[in-house]
């Protein structure tokens, strides 16, 4: 079932997982959640060349690691998802509260 990721092609819809979202210095990402409340939303997709984008994607993140998180859609459907995560911690004032961009 898709959700509301308006035309895009392989999105599954806003997924919701936990971490703390962070921003600074034209960069975002996410940072390991910090309190039990900390969530972050996103957008869900499916990979068709699932090694190959990878592979790709992790040469470009350099500043983040990829962790396998569990993510609730809209739909309350679970999945298991692969998450970019910042390789160091980011300072408190960083930090994006809504966990939304």
């Amino acid at each position: 079932m898709r959700g509301s990721c308006g035309a895009k092609r392989d999105c599954w819809g806003l997924r919701v997982c936990r971490g703390a979202y962070t921003a600074s210095a034209g960069t975002r990402g996410c940072d390991p959640p910090r309190e039990p409340k900390d969530l972050i939303t996103g957008e869900l997709y499916e990979l068709r060349q699932p090694v190959k984008t990878l592979k790709v994607l992790d040469g470009y993140e350099e500043h983040y690691h990829r962790e396998l998180r569990l993510a609730t859609l809209e739909t309350d459907e679970r999945f298991r998802a692969w998450v970019y995560v910042y390789r160091q911690p980011r300072p408190e004032y960083c930090r994006v509260y809504s966990g939304e961009w």
